[in-house]
């Protein structure tokens, strides 16, 4: 517990954070008061279904990814036009602007869904994971481990805000904890309870991104206080170099 606090602590928290989280919690209330309530309200269980690529929830998720692939896009073209590095910084902004699309499109999805394919049978019925398949092995899996490389090579090669870095690590491992742990948990519990498994999965993916969020705004407000330091500093010496000559 030591070690988060010590992570997500270096700045006071944004108001725009605060606020997202704050939508998140609220997001899972409503769909957890639906479920115990019976679901009296089609319009609210059609507008607040966790479990639905097509409710309120699926669309703010993308939203949020599309902001911080914005967010992180800012960050790079300001960190390559400051040091004339290689466009592999370009992969972050990447990553993003798939995991948006995805929330809407679906890919993971469909390559669920193909992935069945390997089984014996080609399906998952008969398997230890009718719910879900396995793309969690085949494909969330190695994309964590990516993720955690090549936010470790951001930390080592380039000068950023270390917390920051850290921040959205952290983000990425609540998010997937939620999209892989908890979703691969939904294969072996009762069907009746399996909305409680679906708040947690559901959750935490969208803390996650808030994370995120948090992290890459972080980093673009570095860097533009950077460059008001530099741009203040630059006014500051021809200031005094035009009260020398004077």
């Amino acid at each position: 517990m030591a070690y988060f606090n010590y992570i997500l602590k270096s700045k006071n928290i944004p108001l725009v954070v605060i606020f997202l989280l704050l939508v998140d919690l609220v997001i899972c209330f409503v769909y957890l008061a639906d479920n115990l309530a019976g679901k009296p309200f089609e319009i609210v269980t059609r507008l607040f279904n966790l479990n639905s690529e097509s409710s309120i929830s699926t669309w703010y998720s993308s939203i949020k990814y599309f902001c911080i692939f914005i967010l992180s896009a800012l960050f790079c073209f300001y960190q390559i036009k400051r040091n004339t590095i290689n466009l592999y910084l370009l992969a972050l902004p990447a990553i993003f602007i798939l995991m948006s699309a995805d929330e809407i499109v679906q890919m993971h999805e469909w390559f669920g869904l193909k992935s069945d394919y390997w089984f014996s049978m080609g399906n998952r019925r008969a398997t230890p994971f009718p719910m879900t398949g396995i793309w969690m092995f085949v494909l969330g899996l190695p994309f964590l481990i990516f993720f955690l490389f090549y936010t470790y090579t951001l930390k080592k090669y380039f000068s950023v805000n270390q917390s920051s870095i850290n921040k959205l690590i952290i983000g990425m491992i609540v998010m997937l904890t939620g999209a892989l742990g908890f979703e691969l948990l939904s294969n072996f519990i009762d069907v009746r309870y399996l909305f409680v498994e679906v708040i947690f999965e559901e959750g935490l993916e969208m803390i996650g991104a808030t994370i995120m969020l948090w992290a890459v705004y972080e980093l673009v407000e570095d860097c533009y206080l950077i460059k008001e330091l530099n741009i203040n500093h630059k006014n500051i010496k021809q200031e005094a170099e035009v009260k020398k000559r004077e």
